[in-house]
């Protein structure tokens, strides 16, 4: 406790460690949400990106 001293840390309760804490729920939000927003720049260039990458496969 006293290295969070240093920095004018003096006492956290669950409500705080909460509120900085985001989770894994808030990451994965983010990334769905920035996905959602790529694809919807430019839907004709990520069409055929994945038509051009299952091909590939074949």
């Amino acid at each position: 406790m006293k290295n969070l001293e240093s920095f004018g840390v003096l006492e956290l309760d669950a409500r705080e460690i909460k509120e900085i804490d985001g989770g894994i729920m808030e990451l994965l939000k983010g990334l769905l949400l920035g996905l959602v927003v790529e694809i919807a720049s430019n839907p004709k260039a990520h069409w055929e990106s994945l038509v051009e990458g299952s091909r590939s496969w074949h």
